[in-house]
């Protein structure tokens, strides 16, 4: 669906979401497509909360979106300074949930 709307020229920014997608390598494909044809990229965090290392490094991407209050409920929030993201230098998702926030948000 996104080549289609990317070659015909209907969308000028792409927002794909790897979860929807169906993962990462999927995810690339879009983001690959995007940049051979000049169409910026920038994933909504809402579905792929924890995952911005891929999209960090991506030459599709020029920006992240962020959701800044998310951050605290992770035991390893996302390192933003300055407006630039860091990419961790450990493995993984960094989608480890702060055990004591969760119970501490938790409403039912």
């Amino acid at each position: 669906m996104f080549r289609d709307y990317i070659e015909r020229g209907i969308i000028a920014t792409s927002r794909p979401t790897a979860t929807r997608l169906g993962g990462v390598t999927e995810w690339l494909a879009v983001a690959e497509i995007a940049l051979a044809h000049h169409v910026p990229s920038c994933p909504p965090r809402g579905h792929d909360a924890r995952a911005p290392a891929p999209r960090a490094g991506h030459a599709a991407c020029p920006m992240i979106e962020c959701i800044p209050w998310l951050q605290e409920i992770f035991a390893a929030p996302v390192d933003i300074r300055d407006g630039v993201f860091h990419v961790p230098d450990e493995p993984g998702a960094s989608d480890h949930l702060d055990e004591g926030k969760f119970h501490e948000f938790r409403v039912a």
